[in-house]
């Protein structure tokens, strides 16, 4: 009977459950319906739809038409071919990343302490506070390093025998993430170092750990073989290795907000810095793994990897911090759970060190309510079309006015250029532009000498009779 009594006791713990993440994905739901009716402003945003445009029209990726990032989100960007479509993409993306966060949880915590916190996921990943809102690599990649990481939960606590399966399945999930953009890579390598770490400290489970790390490598190495045969075979490969591996190592360095210092190389403000905090930091959750709970060890050193993810240009974009806000979560929940006292030291220590990373990086957020009311008194007619647009950015009406002109004065098949950071005019307007550069920026950082651009522009000038 007690047996009986269990059983019962579950079924009804479980609807309760069901229930309540119900109600927190209908309340993500109403907060992101407002994201899919920006304006086109953001100029990331802006590069991916126009370059999803270009290779609409037969354009090759890299080759005819650049940018720095993996490939994945320009597909999506031609998938959409409008911001409204592409931010449903991220809707749904999103709401599966909310579920599958939820999953991970239910894995460590107990589902009083999950419903909660998989709520504070979901607004940390839907709100305009870091850029939850906008279409970026970070907010796509997120829901995947999520699905590898429960993989490798899956893995170091044995709950299924699978090792290759799950395996697999985390190396896709990774390798599918910085296909998206590359600080996924840093989530990827945390996995590694727990199963590594696991298989030399278990010797009993050796074996079993040594498959999953193949496993887990072979998965991570397939797509990126495949797509590096698919831009070989496009005649794009040197373009990918230059713009995608090479350029982005430059990128890294090109940004220095934080001064100088006596440490030289060790320096925080320094790449190598910062990877040796990082390294130190796993050195030493390691050392005392055997007084830390699984969870936090888990949690714990995901959160250092992250954090260094999150670093890695040295720039303050808030989307950047979108990478932080799992393991973060994981940590925050621990919190109201007992702990012992090495697991509440090393949550401490995480949350002083993301306290550090946003005090010196001094990220740029957004408003959350001025936002709402913006859509609101919007919808509502309490403002202008004008005013809604200049919201988001001064320059945004004359986007939308710039593109128009376009529209009314050049073919659809017509090439053009615009001298500025302006990337959404291409984008609105529905054209793409003439050479491989969509802002003057990217003219400045990856064409220097302009003698691409003018090459280009003297090839392709303009018809008799258009705007000039």
């Amino acid at each position: 009977m007690s047996w009986i009594k269990r059983e019962i006791l579950e079924i009804k713990n479980h609807k309760k459950e069901l229930s309540f993440l119900s109600v927190v994905i209908f309340l993500i739901i109403i907060l992101r319906v407002p994201s899919i009716f920006e304006p086109y402003w953001y100029g990331d945003e802006g590069i991916y739809l126009t370059i999803g445009n270009a290779l609409a029209q037969g354009e090759t990726l890299y080759r005819d038409i650049h940018d720095n990032k993996p490939p994945f989100i320009y597909l999506l960007a031609l998938g959409a071919g409008s911001q409204s479509v592409f931010r449903i993409y991220l809707f749904i993306w999103t709401i599966a990343g909310i579920l599958l966060f939820w999953k991970l949880q239910r894995r460590i915590y107990t589902w009083q302490t999950v419903i909660p916190f998989t709520l504070v996921f979901g607004l940390f990943t839907s709100l305009p506070l870091i850029e939850g809102n906008i279409a970026n690599g970070e907010n796509f990649f997120l829901p995947l390093t999520v699905a590898g990481m429960f993989g490798t939960w899956q893995i170091l606590n044995n709950y299924s025998q699978r090792v290759d399966k799950w395996a697999l399945i985390a190396g896709l999930s990774f390798s599918f993430g910085t296909l998206f953009k590359i600080p996924a890579a840093f989530d990827g390598l945390a996995a590694a170092i727990l199963i590594a770490w696991s298989a030399v400290s278990l010797p009993t489970q050796r074996k079993r750990l040594l498959v999953a790390l193949f496993f887990l490598a072979f998965g991570f190495l397939a797509p990126w073989i495949v797509v590096s045969i698919i831009q070989w075979y496009q005649g794009a490969w040197h373009y990918f290795l230059n713009e995608v591996l090479l350029q982005n190592i430059g990128y890294l360095s090109t940004w220095n907000r934080l001064g100088t210092s006596s440490f030289g190389w060790l320096s925080i403000d320094k790449l190598t810095g910062r990877f040796f905090v990082a390294a130190f930091l796993t050195i030493l959750i390691l050392r005392f793994q055997k007084r830390l709970s699984p969870k936090i060890l888990f949690s714990g050193l995901w959160f250092v990897w992250t954090i260094f993810g999150t670093t890695l240009s040295g720039r303050p974009y808030a989307h950047y911090f979108l990478q932080v806000v799992p393991p973060l979560v994981l940590l925050l929940n621990s919190l109201i759970n007992k702990l012992k006292r090495f697991d509440l030291m090393a949550v401490g220590l995480s949350l002083v060190l993301l306290i550090i990373v946003i005090v010196k990086w001094q990220p740029w957020v957004y408003h959350v309510i001025p936002y709402y009311q913006n859509f609101a008194n919007f919808v509502s007619g309490r403002s202008s079309k004008l005013q809604y647009l200049a919201y988001f950015d001064p320059a945004t009406p004359k986007i939308y006015q710039l593109a128009s002109v376009i529209q009314e004065t050049t073919l659809p098949n017509e090439n053009i250029f615009i001298w500025g950071d302006w990337p959404s005019v291409y984008a609105l307007s529905r054209r793409i532009p003439v050479g491989r550069y969509t802002t003057a920026y990217h003219v400045a950082d990856f064409d220097p000498t302009q003698e691409e651009t003018i090459r280009a522009l003297y090839l392709k000038k303009p018809r008799q009779g258009t705007l000039a």
